[in-house]
C-alpha cells in the first residue's frame, strides 16, 4: 500500500528472458513516474496473482511521464488465474521493442486448480506513444481460458506505429468487452489494422489507422479468352 517509485534507471538484458522492470501484483494506491525502464521481459505488470481459494485486489495504480523498451511487452495487464486489477491509469509514456501494451491468457499460464478468473475494471491508456516491431496493442484468451471481466480498457489520445494489427480478440468464454478507442492515430504493417473476434461493446472515436498494402505481384492474365467476344 502506497508505493511511489519515481526517478528509476533499470536497463536489463534485451537478450535474457524473466528480467522484467516494476511487477505490481496486489498492491494499492501506486505511483511509477519520471522512470526508464529497458527490459527483455515485461517493463511494468499490473497483476493480482492470487493463491488457491484467496481473493486479492490490485488497483489505483498510476505510470505516468516513462519510457519503457521492452523485447517482450512494455505493458501486461494480467494473467489468466489473477484476481481483479482496477483503477490503472497509464499516461504520457514513450513505449519500443517488440510489443507496447498487451494483456494475453494463454492456456499454459493457467493454474492447475482453475480454468482462469481474472478481473479488469476501468484501466485507461492516455496521451502516449507508442511505436513496435508487433502488436500495439493485444488483447486476446485462448480458447476455453475462463475470465470473469475482460477488457474495460480506454485508449485515449494515443499514437502508435507497429508490425502488426492491434488485436482484440475475446471468446466465448471470455468475451472481450467495452474496449474504447479514442483520438488514435498511426499505421501498421499488417494488411489489417485490427484483428477482431469475440468483442462486446466496442467504440471508436476519431480513430484514424493506416494499414499495410501487401506486397507487389505481376499480373497474370486468366487462361479464358471469354474477353474476345466482347465487343467494346
Amino acid at each position: 500500500v502506497d508505493v511511489v517509485a519515481s526517478h528509476l534507471r533499470v536497463h536489463g538484458d534485451q537478450r535474457m528472458i524473466n528480467n522484467d522492470g516494476l511487477h505490481v501484483d496486489g498492491c494499492r494506491h501506486v505511483r511509477i513516474g519520471e522512470s526508464e525502464f529497458r527490459t527483455g521481459d515485461d517493463c511494468i505488470i499490473m497483476r493480482a496473482n492470487v493463491a488457491e481459494g484467496k481473493s486479492l485486489v490490485c488497483e489505483d495504480m498510476v505510470v505516468s511521464n516513462c519510457v519503457l523498451d521492452s523485447n517482450c511487452q512494455c505493458i501486461r495487464l494480467s494473467c489468466p488465474s489473477d484476481d481483479l486489477i482496477r483503477n490503472g491509469l497509464f499516461k504520457n509514456l514513450k513505449m519500443s521493442g517488440s510489443t507496447g501494451i498487451l494483456s494475453n491468457h494463454p492456456a499454459r499460464y493457467v493454474v492447475p486448480w482453475n480454468e482462469g478468473c481474472a478481473r479488469m475494471e476501468n484501466i485507461v491508456v492516455e496521451d502516449c506513444e507508442i511505436d513496435v516491431r508487433h502488436h500495439p496493442v493485444y488483447f486476446g484468451a485462448d480458447p476455453g481460458v475462463k475470465l470473469r471481466d475482460f477488457g474495460n480498457t480506454t485508449f485515449r489520445n494515443i499514437r502508435m506505429k507497429g508490425g502488426k494489427s492491434i488485436v482484440l480478440k475475446g471468446t466465448a468464454d471470455a468475451p472481450l468487452v467495452n474496449m474504447r478507442f479514442e483520438n488514435v492515430t498511426g499505421a501498421v504493417a499488417a494488411e489489417n489494422p485490427f484483428d477482431m473476434s469475440g468483442v462486446e461493446e466496442l467504440v471508436l472515436k476519431d480513430v484514424a489507422i493506416s494499414s499495410g498494402k501487401g506486397e507487389r505481384v505481376p499480373f497474370v492474365r486468366p487462361g479464358s479468352t471469354s474477353w474476345e467476344s466482347q465487343r467494346w
